[in-house]
């Protein structure tokens, strides 16, 4: 474990030490709040004393914990993910500062996708029914097209699932926390064992936690006239690389998608739902789990145990089965999920 702590302890106190200083900065300088504080509509509960800044300091945790970790190979599709991870970062800040439109947000995501699956950062094979090989394929070919598109796919969807669900404290940076945990600990097993992808993964889950702990208010020892949420910086993020640790790993998207369960499920009943209604597919709105939630008398604590235990749940799924059976739990687990908030959803709207 020596090998990965340094990745960690340097992540999470990057992250701690990024939080301060902007808490120094947000009191010293009060005009920073109003540059901060941009309109962000129904989709964060109480944005009124929310501060989109976090994301800065998960980047500067996440990216600062490899710039000093010196045993980890930037071989070149690293250096391709990194890139990526700082364009997605700058197109999140740019949302926070600017509340882009989501046409705009989109268009860069998949531009940005595109590029990165471009660059040699693809998923070359699935296991479903039997594994499905694209490393044979070009980028230019069926079996490359393919592979691009899944990619592409998969990056766009990931994060944006998980920025939707950035509407309670704690709720997207505990998620990844968990998920960035369940990847470190099947990388360091001994059919796949992969060190850089573990220290990666230890970066993303020390700065997803020091965030966090700042992002729940009753563990965070000051008593602030503002909160830290993640914005769309952080989210973006922390999604695009848990979808592309996930391809690191061997193809481990029915890992991912088993620890992303919740995200993503709810993001697939609202599209439904918004799609039944006649209303825009990707207008931020109220209709999302915690939301249901919280209209129900639901505390931030208890929407939080309920969305960590079900990640959980996902979490010993995706470690304690094989690959086919990670699909097929997977499809199980989501149709239980999306009729349970369907059903709740109905009976509150």
């Amino acid at each position: 474990m020596s090998l990965y702590l340094p990745a960690f302890i340097a992540s999470f106190f990057l992250t701690t030490f990024s939080l301060i200083v902007m808490i120094i900065a947000l009191y010293r300088f009060p005009r920073l709040l109003s540059l901060f504080r941009v309109p962000i509509g129904l989709r964060h509960l109480d944005s009124r004393r929310a501060v989109r800044c976090g994301g800065i300091a998960i980047a500067v945790g996440f990216f600062g914990a490899i710039f000093f970790e010196h045993r980890l190979v930037i071989d070149a599709q690293t250096e391709f993910f990194l890139i990526g991870a700082l364009l997605f970062t700058l197109w999140g800040l740019l949302d926070d500062f600017f509340a882009l439109s989501w046409r705009i947000q989109l268009l860069l995501q998949f531009a940005t996708a595109v590029l990165i699956g471009s660059l040699g950062v693809r998923i070359l094979g699935v296991d479903f029914m039997g594994w499905i090989d694209f490393s044979a394929g070009s980028l230019f070919d069926l079996l490359g097209v393919l592979s691009l598109s899944l990619t592409v796919l998969w990056i766009v969807g990931l994060l944006n699932a998980l920025n939707w669900s950035d509407g309670v404290d704690g709720l997207a940076g505990g998620v990844v926390v968990i998920a960035g945990f369940t990847l470190f600990s099947l990388s360091l097993r001994e059919e796949v064992y992969q060190p850089p992808i573990a220290i990666l993964c230890a970066a993303l889950f020390g700065a997803a936690l020091s965030f966090t702990l700042f992002n729940i208010a009753r563990f965070t020892p000051l008593r602030l006239p503002f909160r830290f949420i993640a914005g769309s910086s952080g989210s973006y993020m922390m999604g695009y690389t848990l979808a592309v640790l996930a391809i690191f790993s061997g193809a481990k998207i029915g890992t991912a998608l088993l620890v992303m369960i919740v995200p993503l499920v709810d993001a697939l009943s609202v599209i439904y739902d918004r799609a039944r209604s006649g209303v825009s597919l990707f207008r931020g709105d109220a209709r999302h789990f915690h939301h249901i939630l919280m209209s129900h008398g639901w505390s931030t604590s208890r929407i939080l145990m309920l969305y960590y235990g079900l990640t959980l749940f996902g979490s010993s799924l995706a470690l304690t089965t094989q690959s086919t059976g990670k699909i097929t739990a997977f499809i199980l687990y989501a149709f239980v999920l999306f009729f349970v908030i369907s059903f709740v959803r109905k009976k509150t709207l």
